[in-house]
């Protein structure tokens, strides 16, 4: 079996080069605190829920994550098509106008289990 990705790792280094980039605010940076397999465990229990390996892989480095960031305000109207052509690849909130901004946000387990049991019933 290939070993998961180090993904507290990986989203520290994408919130340390949107800190660094000249034209974007980091607003929030959170990692929630490993979750341990038996805490997944009784989760899924409860819920009846399977997580996927990577899911499980996922949630034992970090229980939830918090990242938003946005254009700096006052850039000038070359600078922010340039940043929002930069980062295509990304569903930028309210890209036209000064607030244009971006976020990934991962809740803990048992608030998207609790949160998919409600959307099941």
């Amino acid at each position: 079996m290939t070993p998961f990705p180090d993904y507290r790792q990986a989203l520290t280094r994408l919130a340390d080069g949107l800190r660094r980039h000249p034209l974007l605010t980091v607003e929030a940076f959170t990692l929630g605190d490993p979750l341990p397999g038996e805490a997944i465990r009784a989760l899924e229990g409860e819920t009846g829920y399977v997580l996927t390996d990577d899911l499980r892989a996922l949630y034992r480095q970090m229980n939830g994550l918090r990242l938003k960031w946005f254009l700096k305000p006052g850039l000038s109207k070359a600078e922010r098509q340039a940043a929002i052509l930069e980062f295509a690849g990304m569903d930028v909130e309210n890209s036209r106008d000064e607030y244009a901004s971006a976020a990934i946000n991962i809740l803990p387990l048992q608030e998207a289990l609790r949160w998919g049991s409600m959307v099941r019933r």
